[in-house]
């Protein structure tokens, strides 16, 4: 090691020429890690052969590396690393190095922002790459970089391949403005952007309605529908965005006429259209059309499939007969449609029975209280019942056999009344 040495110190006193110089630094920094095992000297020993070469001796680099690693002098480390991927030709090969030091940067010395500012020089160099990607978010993001995330993600949208990925990455920009930087204005024009990527991802249609709600940009929401509308060719899904269009007029704006404009379109298109009904029977109803509103429930009563729904439709269409148009008989006649399919509705036959109660048809009347006499299960309300339309049979129709014969059942079933 000191003949080394006194070599060194001879050269440098007569200007010997820097690559013999390098050689001789080289042979002191192998023997000085090898053979004395004294890696402070060996270090010291590489860095002369750096600089005797320009920074560029791969071998050096790697000794270096080698030497700051099992002295945990990460930072140095990663200063050699930097200098290694500086000189190398390939991009992929800059980039391998580059990753190397991110990594020492997050991992040994905990340095997240160091670290992001190598990614985003292996970005520079492969703007797709994945991983520097990722991991340039994950250290905005763990910064609370708000505004560099955004622009990241940004930058993003228009290399990624798919529209499920671009929409993604806008309803993250989104919900950075509105969570992190309490902008719900950017968000919104941001999720505008991703609607017309793809106006059927229910999560961006939910925020965007969302969002104009919360900024009152209802008429920027619908003039971005509008344009969608437009563009779509199935009828039954062009539909369906004219009924949500409609309800908005309505309900937030208040413009009815647009409201019900819009809906009719879309029952144009698509006559069976429950949504675009059901829109217009609260149009209807809140306006007191009520022949409009006869209309519109007759056409529900017929579309619905669910049993339930299709009671549901003639009892409320019977209840518009009977409240709203003063035509009983009409109403008779929806509520009997109501019972041809769920013939034990007890709506229906306590509105049947004072119906036919306040006209007067005793007959009609007891009909339906035998059917609902037959239906409950309670004796005590069965009787009851019974005894009703015994009374009607005595006292409206003045049928004597009638009357002893319901009578007589009541007997039957309750041997000690005497009512």
């Amino acid at each position: 090691g000191n003949t080394l040495r006194r070599l060194i110190d001879l050269g440098l006193a007569m200007d010997m020429p820097d690559e013999e110089l390098a050689q001789l630094y080289t042979q002191l920094g192998k023997l000085e890690a090898e053979v004395l095992l004294r890696p402070d000297q060996a270090i010291e020993a590489w860095r002369k052969v750096l600089d005797m070469r320009g920074g560029a001796d791969f071998d050096a680099m790697a000794a270096l590396e080698e030497l700051l690693s099992q002295q945990s002098r990460w930072e140095e480390c990663i200063q050699v690393l930097m200098l290694r991927a500086e000189h190398q030709q390939a991009d992929f090969e800059k980039i391998d190095t580059l990753l190397q030091a991110a990594s020492l940067w997050q991992e040994r010395v905990e340095n997240a922002d160091a670290a992001g500012d190598v990614y985003a020089q292996v970005l520079e160099l492969d703007a797709g790459h994945q991983r520097a990607f990722d991991s340039l978010a994950a250290v905005y993001r763990q910064g609370s970089h708000w505004e560099p995330l955004i622009e990241l993600l940004l930058g993003r949208v228009d290399m990624v391949e798919t529209s499920a990925e671009r929409v993604d990455l806008l309803q993250q920009v989104a919900e950075t403005y509105e969570e992190k930087l309490d902008d719900a204005e950017h968000a919104f024009v941001v999720l505008q952007a991703a609607f017309a990527e793809d106006y059927t991802n229910d999560r961006t249609a939910e925020n965007f309605e969302r969002l104009a709600s919360s900024t009152g940009k209802w008429n920027d929401l619908l003039t971005e529908y509008n344009n969608v509308v437009q563009t779509i060719a199935d009828p039954k899904v062009k539909a369906d965005l004219l009924v949500k269009m409609g309800r908005w007029y309505a309900g937030e704006l208040g413009h009815m006429e647009y409201a019900e404009a819009s809906v009719q379109e879309a029952l144009k298109l698509n006559p069976e259209c429950t949504p675009g009904l059901e829109a217009l029977e609260g149009f209807h109803r809140k306006a007191g059309k009520w022949d409009d509103l006869i209309e519109v429930m007759k056409r529900r009563a017929g579309l619905e499939e669910d049993s339930g729904r299709k009671v549901w439709a003639y009892l409320s269409l019977a209840e518009i007969y009977e409240v709203q148009v003063e035509d009983p008989e009409l109403a008779v006649g929806a509520y009997r449609k109501a019972l041809e399919i769920a013939p034990d509705c007890d709506d229906a036959l306590d509105a049947l029975e004072r119906l036919y109660r306040n006209s007067q048809k005793w007959e009609a009347l007891i009909d339906v209280m035998e059917r609902k006499a037959a239906a409950v299960e309670d004796i005590g309300q069965s009787v009851e019942l019974r005894r009703r339309i015994a009374e009607l049979y005595e006292r409206q129709l003045e049928d004597t056999d009638r009357a002893i014969e319901g009578y007589s059942q009541i007997l039957q079933v309750e041997p000690g009344d005497r009512g």
